[in-house]
């Protein structure tokens, strides 16, 4: 745990996709401009998309020169690709380009929870922050008896209406396409077709988006 002469070490782990890497990223600047200690956990393929940014930070750390202020460090967890037969460059989201391969990805994204596990005992943090999509994080959190706090980067209005539109799309006749959203002051009206990969995807993930 954080003491005086030891600041509060922090691991964050995101989502490999750019709008959750990138928020992450800008996540620990913030707390690291508070003293805390951050480790950002990922794979291999994704430093590239955060490295600018951690660079920045730790050079406007460095020339602050303020001794209770620590260096952004990041950790590596191999990314599974081999056992769901994906290609060894397929390490984020955004390079999935068919239904195939992504549906290997996330297949590839869930067997993470156990090398995960491992690193947190290997690192030891006070706390960690983990992506909304890696719901088994909160049984690591409780195997390692380590803090668990959860980083959801979706506007409130859209998380808010996201269980709705899901309740709706499973009950909606095939033969409709568009439909309201209840429960919004103003008529907001949304097409079956803007949905369809989302549905498809909550499946894929069996309930692992939601926490």
């Amino acid at each position: 745990m954080a003491t005086q002469s030891s600041p509060l070490h922090i691991v964050l782990f995101p989502f490999l996709a750019h709008g959750h890497l990138l928020p992450l990223a800008d996540v620990a600047r913030l707390f690291s401009l508070h003293g805390v200690k951050c480790t950002i956990l990922t794979t291999p393929g994704n430093v590239t998309y955060i490295e600018t940014t951690i660079k920045q930070t730790n050079e406007y750390l460095k020339s602050k020169n303020e001794p209770g202020l620590v260096p952004i460090s990041i950790s590596l967890i191999p990314f599974p690709s081999a056992e769901v037969g994906l290609p060894d460059d397929i390490e984020n989201v955004s390079v999935s380009s068919s239904p195939e391969i992504r549906h290997k990805f996330f297949q590839a994204f869930l067997l993470l929870e156990e090398p995960f596990e491992q690193k947190l005992k290997e690192i030891n943090p006070d706390a960690f922050v983990s992506d909304t999509f890696y719901a088994w994080s909160a049984d690591v959190s409780a195997r390692t008896s380590i803090p668990r706090l959860v980083f959801n980067g979706m506007g409130l209005l859209a998380r808010c209406g996201l269980d709705v539109v899901y309740e709706i799309l499973e009950s909606l006749p095939h033969d409709v396409d568009k439909f309201a959203v209840p429960g919004l002051p103003h008529r907001f009206e949304m097409h079956r077709s803007q949905h369809l990969f989302q549905l498809k995807n909550k499946q894929i993930l069996s309930g692992c988006v939601w926490i």
